[in-house]
């Protein structure tokens, strides 16, 4: 048992590094110079090398890496360019609004999982067992985006959902249930054009 449960562990911290060291490739794959391509065109050239070297962008990239995992393992993950704050902080306000979108998706799809499982197994090989059946299979093998390309336009709702009092996000722009915005948002909701 206690074999498994290390075994386990080992494995899920290989998957983490592995995870760790395809976000870390994909972030560095990019053409040129990330700060160069940051600050534009226009900039000058003597900002983007002393950027380079204060973000290490100049070091090799296993030393980069070894500094992207121990940052990242203590839970420093840089300042968002286009907000100017650390992105720990903007994680932690948005944090409490993803655990209520999952508590409640979690919720809808277990009534909805176990409400249809019964109708189904009570009435085996009827049309609503069919129904549900291909309901479910179609739900679990069509990717989200197609999905919401399919919902008709008055399932959803355009709204924008205040992350922080400084920021607002339009990270809930689309949601294929009216109240859920409301919901999550908060005090802060206002309607995009």
């Amino acid at each position: 048992m206690v074999r498994n449960i290390l075994s386990r562990l080992l494995q899920a911290v290989c998957v983490l590094l592995g995870v760790a060291l395809l976000i870390f490739i994909m972030l560095r794959i990019v053409p040129g110079n990330p700060i160069a391509t940051l600050m534009g065109e226009h900039a000058d050239r003597a900002v983007i090398e002393r950027m380079t070297a204060e973000l290490g962008l100049d070091q090799p990239i296993l030393r980069q890496f070894i500094r992207y995992l121990a940052d990242a393992l203590r839970g420093d993950f840089g300042t968002s360019y286009s907000l100017g704050k650390p992105v720990a902080t903007l994680m932690g306000a948005a944090f409490g609004n993803t655990l209520k979108l999952a508590v409640l998706a979690a919720l809808f799809a277990w009534i909805l999982g176990i409400t249809s499982g019964v109708i189904a197994a009570v009435r085996k090989n009827g049309l609503l067992d069919h129904l549900f059946m291909g309901a479910s299979l179609l739900g679990v093998s069509m990717p989200v985006a197609a999905g919401r390309s399919t919902m008709p336009d008055s399932w959803s709702i355009q709204t924008a959902t205040t992350i922080s009092p400084e920021t607002t996000s339009p990270m809930l722009r689309c949601t294929p249930f009216p109240l859920m915005p409301g919901i999550l948002g908060g005090q802060g909701k206002r309607r995009l054009p």
